[in-house]
């Protein structure tokens, strides 16, 4: 069996908070397997946690792409470039 654990610093306790209100709703989802719509996940969220994420246009998704798959596999994890936040 595979293990994986992610460490993480949480600043205050409403920040605690909030990460215990969208993990509740993750598994309430995947018990119920009722998967709301990407606004009501989205919602969970302020727009300072939404800035740590990448949030490209379907033309820099075709661009990334493009430029991941002419990378040489063992150049793709280096390439700064190849990174989205």
């Amino acid at each position: 069996m595979n293990s994986f654990y992610d460490e993480f610093e949480i600043a205050s306790e409403e920040q605690f908070r909030k990460l215990s209100d969208v993990f509740a709703a993750l598994l309430a989802a995947k018990t119920s397997d009722d998967w709301k719509d990407d606004s009501y996940w989205l919602s969970f969220f302020d727009d300072a946690a939404k800035s740590n994420f990448w949030w490209p246009t379907a033309a820099e998704i075709e661009d990334w792409k493009r430029r991941w798959f002419s990378t040489p596999v063992e150049k793709r994890w280096n390439d700064p470039t190849l990174r989205n936040k």
